[in-house]
Order: C-alpha cells, then structure tokens, then sequence
C-alpha cells in the first residue's frame, strides 16, 4: 500500500502541493487568531489558544478534504470528522514522544527537533489521509450492501432460505458483503463475500463480538448500505459506528413481539422492512412492508392428490408457542374417523424445546397414535418441497402473531393452509373463514382437516390456485429484493 501511494503521488505531484499549502494555511490560523484574541481582546492565552485550534482544525478539515484529496461526498463526512480528530490526538502525542528522543536523549536543537517531528508526522499524516480518511473512490450506479444474518447454510432446515435471498440479493447488487455468526455450505457469485463471526469453530460471544467489529471496520469501503436480517443487536452493535459513516441503516424485523432492543434499534435504522403491517407492532414512520420473500418458481405450485389417508403436514421449530397439542389433539379426533398421518418437520433447539419435544412425544404415545405421527426432524429447506407436494393439507397452530414463512411456502406449493395465526388472515382472504380456527381448538381443527380431504378437486384447484396467486402477487422474493433496493435508493 505504502508503494501504491508513493507512485501515485509521484504521478500527481500536485495534491501534495496542495497538502502543504493547507497545512501551512491552517498553521498560519492558528497563529494570527491566537495573536488577535490576545493582543487585540485580551482573552486569556489558554482560551484564545483553545478557540485557534478549534478553528484551525475545522479550517485544515474542509480544506484537506475538499482541496486537496478533492473528496467531495457529504455522506462520509461525519465518520471523517471523527478520524480526522483522533489522528490529530495520534499526532499530539507521537509529537510529544518524537521531541522528548530528539531533544531529550539525542540532544538535538529542541527547534530543529520540532522541525523534524513536524515533517515525520506531516508524512505520516498525508498517507493515513490518501489512505484510508479521505480515500476518494468513484462510485458505480450499482449497490454495495453488507447483509448480516444469523446463520449461512444451504443445507439447514430453518435458515436455509437466506441461501436463496442472498442469490437475489446478489443479482441486484454490485457488491455484497455477508457476515454470519455461523458458516456452512454456500454458492454465491464472485462478488458476494461471505465472512463468519465463528460459531461453527466454537469461538466464544466475546470472539463474535471482537470479529464483528473487525469486519464492520475493514469492510467499510466495501459497503454504503447495511440490511440486518431479523437480528436488532446487530443494529444496536453497529449502528452508531454506521451512522457516522454515513451508512444507511435497514432491519428486517417480522415478529410480534416487541423489545427493548428492539425499540433503540428502531432509532438507529434509517429503515424497518417487515413482511406484512402485523410483522413490525412498534409505531413508526420507518416502516416499509415489502412481503415474506417466497422463491416461488422453487416453490412450485401442484395440486394434492387424493391417497388411501389424510396427509398432514407442520413444519416449523419445535416450541412451546407453535401449540402442537391442539395438533396432536385434532389427529386424535380425525384417526377415529379415517386413517391419517401427521408429518411433523422440525428440529428443538434449546434445553426448554428439548423437554417439549419430550412431552409432545409422550402424549402421542398416551393417545395411541405413534402410528399416526411420525417425527421427521430438521430437513434442508431446498430438500422440502418433495413434502409438500405429497401432502393434502398443511397446518400451523403457532402463537407468535408473525408471518411464519413456512406456511406461506406451504401455501405457494399448492397446499391448503389451516391455521389459528392471526398473521395469515389477510392472506387467506375470502377463504379465512373455512381455514382458520381458535387457538386450542382441536376439534374445529379436525373438522376443517376432514373437510379438505373430501373436498371436490375442482374447488380445491379454484381455491389454492387463487391463494398462490396471492403469494406471487404479495410476497413473491424478487418483488420483495427490488422494494427493499428501492427503498435504500429513496434515502
């Protein structure tokens, strides 16, 4: 880097002129107004000498940047404000070590050894200004975004359709830079870098948080935008640090519930996406609600087919919220009627969820249905959609209030949806009221689910088909990138 500079000085010699004249402009304020306050007010000479270094150094700031780097952007100019202050500290202090060598133990003239500390430091301080404060880089029309997200892995069954939003991302952006606190298996193009903070290598919260802000330093020339996917600490994390260096700030944010952090990460961001106006419950005027991001044409649309038993399918984390006995309980009720199997996709993550999942396990042998439920576990998210299309009716019973996506993928495959979340009432529209149920309600559940296995293929093609329509219509993922693009471009 050092050899880069130096040619490129050498191949623009003028900018170094200009780095002198400024300098030499700035000393010479400092000076005439440190001699004005006090000859001509009689300002005390600490107060006139603190007043002529705060206008000397606004006066070497604006013309160091916008005279001799020729570094004209307004965006960067507050994270710039900043460095420039803390190198002029560096400086200070370099300076007072510089004369104490030269002066105090090489016996050197204390003013020919100010004159060399000040030359040593006026080199030191062109370089770190040519090279990282006021770097000036031409801008393409193009995006360059950092993405942060929880976990980067094709292969997993929660999170692997972040994978596919990054691939769209990705086709609308120049530049996209992706950190994650856990690295599996990718493919992206050459332009998308992805770096781990290293959950997958069991590095502690205080090696996530010291690799956070590494990355976030290192990369900042590589991104003017920041998209953080549902984790608001991040923002917390970051977000003063992007605020000063001009970085737009967006959270993707769909849950009901409503935090603390939530609400200062809320101040930070320029912008909060959400998936539907339920996503996001905090007021705001930030709000953007661009849909669910459903890779519809992955998601491919195919009517059920009628088998010797009722097919059932949930798919989702195994947790308290998602209420699974009223699942449990309208199988029961529908097994005494006709045969039916209940395929239940998901995985427990933590100690609570294992005991759940335990509890869960035992009422369905309580209730003689271990023939009837099968346990499946975490399948890859790429992987799901053979289960989709060979089941009859899909059903979410959660409780949280957002938009799982799952169902809305359910729902594009082709499936009928039954669910007591309030979140997919809009959705379902005209049909809410023969798909939806009351919370803990096994038995108009079981009712709805034997009411779908008889229904008349002609109406059940009418009826997913319209609701599909309504999927690529509201929540399709390319739909939803290019909103989110849009919206950044607005700021």
């Amino acid at each position: 880097m050092i050899k880069q500079t130096f040619q490129s000085i050498m191949k623009n010699k003028s900018v170094l002129l200009r780095y002198i004249c400024s300098g030499g402009i700035a000393a010479a304020t400092d000076l005439f107004l440190l001699y004005f306050f006090i000859h001509f007010y009689g300002v005390h000479y600490l107060v006139a000498a603190i007043i002529a270094f705060i206008v000397a150094f606004v006066v070497s700031f604006i013309m160091q940047k916008f005279w001799t780097f020729r570094e004209n952007s307004k965006e960067r100019m507050g994270g710039q404000l900043v460095l420039f202050f803390f190198l002029a500290l560096i400086n200070l202090v370099v300076n007072t070590l510089l004369m104490y060598i030269f002066v105090g133990r090489l016996h050197i003239p204390y003013l020919l050894g100010q004159v060399l500390a000040s030359g040593i430091i006026a080199l030191f301080s062109f370089f770190i200004y040519h090279t990282h404060i006021f770097n000036h880089q031409e801008k393409t029309e193009g995006m360059r975004m950092l993405l942060i997200t929880q976990k980067i892995d094709k292969n997993d069954g929660l999170f692997g359709f972040v994978h596919r939003w990054i691939i769209e991302f990705a086709k609308n952006t120049e530049k996209l830079t992706v950190i994650c606190l856990y690295k599996g298996e990718y493919d992206f193009p050459p332009h998308v870098t992805v770096f781990s903070l290293g959950k997958e290598k069991g590095i502690s919260r205080l090696g996530y948080l010291k690799n956070f802000f590494y990355y976030i330093w290192r990369e900042r020339d590589n991104y003017d935008q920041v998209f953080v996917h549902m984790n608001q600490m991040y923002v917390i994390l970051g977000g003063v640090f992007w605020r000063i260096f001009g970085k737009k700030i967006g959270l993707w944010y769909a849950h009901a519930k409503v935090t603390f952090s939530l609400r200062v990460a809320e101040r930070l961001a320029h912008i909060i996406f959400t998936s539907t106006p339920k996503g996001f419950r905090l007021p705001t005027t930030k709000l953007a609600v661009v849909g669910q991001g459903i890779d519809t044409a992955f998601f491919s649309y195919k009517l059920p087919q009628k088998a010797s038993q009722i097919r059932v399918l949930s798919i989702g984390r195994i947790s308290p919220v998602k209420d699974y006995e009223t699942l449990i309980g309208a199988i029961k009720l529908v097994a005494a009627k006709k045969p039916v199997i209940l395929n239940m996709v998901g995985e427990a993550g933590t100690p609570e969820q294992e005991a759940y999942l335990t509890l869960l396990k035992k009422k369905v042998s309580d209730d003689g249905l271990d023939a009837s439920v099968r346990w499946l576990g975490a399948i890859a998210n790429k992987d799901i959609v053979p289960f989709l299309h060979s089941a009859d009716v899909f059903v979410n019973t959660s409780h949280t209030g957002s938009l799982d996506k799952t169902g809305v993928e359910a729902i594009s495959a082709g499936l009928p949806l039954l669910t007591c979340n309030e979140a997919y009432f809009d959705l379902l529209s005209d049909y809410r009221d023969s798909m939806t149920f009351n919370k803990g309600d096994s038995q108009a559940l079981a009712r709805q689910i034997l009411e779908f296995s008889e229904m008349d293929q002609s109406r059940l093609s009418e009826l997913t088909k319209t609701l599909r329509q309504s999927v690529e219509s509201q929540h399709e993922l390319s739909s939803l990138v290019k909103k989110i693009i849009a919206r950044y471009r607005q700021l």
